[in-house]
């Protein structure tokens, strides 16, 4: 259990807590009170919803809010919520909200909202009569909404509604809470400037949004919050922009190596590499979702498809060698065995200034030759072959030395597309590196 004051993790026996001391409050309402529908479906498919701490206090005071009631504060909610009811029959109750973005509660009047259809059970507090949806004021102005219960009735938040996946969550959050960081709960997604936070409470299995919580933060929030964010991560904001190589320069080349894969574990990648898989199990906010067959690069945005790139390229430099062993699945011996590209020729056209990239395997490596099919082996072609590092199962680089990275993703055995970190130098390769994609030629139609 978690203390309701400062957020530290005490036991059942403490009365009070070491960390703030004050007195410890207990928490006697039973998770599965939340929503009859979520316990019968979790009971049903015996799946694990996980809604615990967030970071820091901020958000434990939040969930307090909403779940830190006592059996006695339950009873007199329902008394009151029926007191309300019969006595005064001034707040009918909404059962259905699914046309409402309760977004806009937001800088509302406490009479804006009480007009919207849930019962005032005491002071500042308006919470439906099956618990399910929460609003608290603070100094006339909204402080908290939480946000649960059945996913076809229940309001959206800034366009995100119940049953929405993570990632379509995100994508919606994105313009007005651009900082956004996972979770093992699911997702927070923050705006500084405004002094707000939205928690997405995902299911852990299907990673479908089954709660949301909007809260205002103070000065001391937000603070803590950057503070408490900053401790997790290497690059905290290497999702949300391009970093600088003096910003990635400022740390060590082991911790260039775990910032440029805590951006996979974001995404819940399963590491195969025993200490990267350690060290990311004890991060409060990773949780293991994609095995490394699985996992596709397309997952990554824009921000940190460059800021693998760029870190990469400073660590190489760093230790001297274009062709490091250290990072996410670039162990080769492991790695080859289970690569699922096939040896051979790929082609991305059939005319004579159309790509062509041979592709073949030497032990644990991996090598290629680049060219057209009227001048194949421009780049590879003499000495061997230019020799490629396997990312994982899907995804190889070339690092062809100057800042110059050729990254190349299949979408199966016989297909993969091809990206550049620069311009090559040579028209003809920047010509077929450009985003393009290569059939093996053994299943090519013209």
């Amino acid at each position: 259990m978690f203390c309701r004051n400062c957020g530290a993790e005490v036991k059942d026996e403490w009365k009070i807590c070491p960390n703030c001391g004050k007195e410890i409050v207990r928490n006697n309402v039973k998770h599965e009170q939340v929503n009859q529908q979520e316990k019968k479906n979790n009971k049903k498919n015996k799946k694990k919803i996980i809604v615990g701490a967030i970071i820091g206090v901020i958000v434990v005071v939040s969930v307090g809010v909403t779940y830190g009631v006592n059996t006695n504060k339950q009873k007199n909610t329902q008394q009151k919520t029926t007191s309300v009811s019969k006595k005064k029959k001034k707040t009918k109750e909404i059962k259905d909200f699914s046309n409402q973005d309760f977004e806009d509660l937001i800088g509302k009047s406490e009479d804006e909202i009480k007009k919207i259809g849930i019962p005032k059970v005491e002071k500042d507090e308006y919470v439906t009569s099956d618990l399910a949806i929460n609003i608290s004021m603070k100094k006339g102005k909204v402080k908290l909404i939480h946000i649960g219960g059945d996913e076809k009735t229940s309001p959206s938040f800034h366009g995100v509604k119940l049953g929405m996946s993570k990632e379509e969550a995100e994508k919606k959050l994105k313009d007005a809470y651009p900082e956004t960081t996972p979770s093992a709960e699911g997702l927070y997604a923050i705006n500084y400037e405004k002094k707000e936070q939205v928690v997405c409470f995902c299911n852990v299995d299907t990673d479908k949004v089954v709660q949301l919580s909007y809260l205002a933060l103070t000065e001391k929030d937000v603070k803590k919050l950057k503070e408490d964010i900053a401790k997790e991560f290497v690059f905290p904001d290497s999702a949300n922009k391009y970093l600088s190589e003096d910003e990635i320069r400022k740390v060590d080349v082991d911790e260039m190596n775990i910032g440029r894969n805590e951006i996979y574990a974001r995404h819940g990648y399963i590491f195969t590499d025993e200490n990267l898989k350690q060290y990311f199990e004890n991060k409060y906010w990773y949780r293991e979702r994609v095995s490394a067959d699985q996992f596709k690069e397309d997952e990554l945005n824009s921000f940190e498809k460059k800021n693998v790139e760029l870190i990469k390229k400073v660590e190489d430099e760093v230790n001297g060698t274009s062709d490091s062993t250290d990072g996410q699945e670039t162990n080769n011996s492991d790695s080859v065995n289970s690569f699922i590209g096939m040896e051979g020729a790929y082609q991305c056209g059939s005319d004579a200034e159309s790509g062509l990239i041979d592709v073949w395997k030497e032990g644990d490596s991996i090598y290629f030759a680049m060219g057209t099919q009227e001048n194949p082996g421009i780049l590879g072609g003499v000495g061997g072959g230019m020799k490629g590092t396997i990312k994982d199962s899907r995804t190889v680089t070339i690092d062809y030395g100057e800042g110059l990275i050729f990254t190349l993703i299949w979408d199966d055995a016989e297909s993969f597309t091809i990206t550049r970190s620069i311009p090559s130098g040579w028209n003809v390769i920047d010509e077929i590196t450009d985003n393009a994609t290569y059939v093996n030629e053994k299943y090519w139609v013209s």
